[in-house]
């Protein structure tokens, strides 16, 4: 937890840094190593909107997650920024702080060569897009359906739902609910049936 400094006096990347699939890097800003990602790696600190600095290579495995905290209201995210290069696999997941219909956050920008390309995680109630623009890694809100069969809903919860799903449906959602959108969105993750 925190950042990561390795250095050789002359400044160059001293040291390689492998998180394991059941590994955390989260809370830190800067990271002057080479990043091997197989777990997870949150961006800053919790439910804020940090920038983390990468000074060597990052490389993400099939496994990997990229975590990053996202305003979809004030269109603002936390964001990595890797000086070297990136090998993108796994997924880029997003915690929403506010969430509405079809906004898009840049979550990274890739200073050196740049491999594979981002695949979203989704909620059991909300679909992400990634998707690489240029070099940067951009997340969109696709899609939401607030009442899925996996979150076996009981009938007044499902018409609750049905509700929230109308404010959503209706001209690009309403902003006075974009962190009520936001917190069924992560609620929804603790109480779906795999």
């Amino acid at each position: 937890n925190g950042d990561i400094k390795c250095q050789h006096g002359s400044g160059s990347i001293a040291c390689d840094v492998e998180n394991k699939t059941t590994g955390t890097l989260s809370g830190g800003t800067t990271y002057q190593a080479n990043i091997d990602n197989a777990g997870l790696v949150a961006i800053g600190r919790t439910e804020a909107l940090d920038t983390l600095s990468v000074a060597g290579d990052f490389t993400q495995q099939s496994t990997g997650t990229l975590q990053a905290n996202a305003d979809f209201l004030a269109l603002h995210a936390s964001h990595l920024v890797v000086k070297g290069d990136t090998q993108l696999g796994g997924q880029v997941s997003v915690v929403p702080l506010a969430l509405l219909p079809g906004r898009e956050v840049s979550v990274a920008t890739l200073e050196g060569g740049i491999q594979g390309t981002p695949v979203a995680y989704d909620s059991p109630v909300v679909d992400y897009d990634a998707s690489l623009q240029g070099n940067q890694v951009h997340m969109r809100v696709a899609s939401a359906d607030f009442a899925p069969p996996s979150m076996n809903l009981a009938d007044n919860q499902g018409a609750v739902a049905a509700h929230v799903q109308s404010t959503w449906n209706q001209d690009g959602g309403s902003t006075d609910l974009a962190q009520l959108y936001a917190a069924l969105d992560m609620a929804s993750r603790g109480g779906a049936e795999n």
